[in-house]
């Protein structure tokens, strides 16, 4: 029960990585864009909407990091779990057999 549990959790947050990561490349368009226009243009407007784009698009690598780094310690966990689901099937079995 527990094992589904946490499957369920990785396949979810691995779900949401995924939307994170192709938001993130939407943002990294948009700056490159952006870093298109400024190079006509230095200063104005689109310098600002670049900053702001740029900080927005940094916030996002560090959630998928953080994200990312969830995910492996939850796979650890999981396989850990395994193991020791089998041992434990492994003794009922050799406690099940008859002597």
């Amino acid at each position: 029960m527990e094992e589904d549990i946490l499957q369920l959790q990785a396949e979810a947050t691995a779900e949401v990585l995924g939307e994170v990561a192709q938001a993130q490349k939407v943002l990294r368009d948009s700056v490159q864009r952006l870093e298109v226009q400024l190079r006509s243009a230095w200063l104005g407007p689109a310098y600002r909407e670049f900053e702001v784009l740029k900080a927005h698009a940094d916030k996002q690598s560090h959630i998928l990091w953080a994200l990312t780094g969830h995910v492996q310690r939850q796979r650890r966990e999981m396989v850990a779990q395994q193991h020791r689901l089998r041992q434990i099937q492994e003794r009922l079995h050799t406690a099940a057999l008859p002597a």
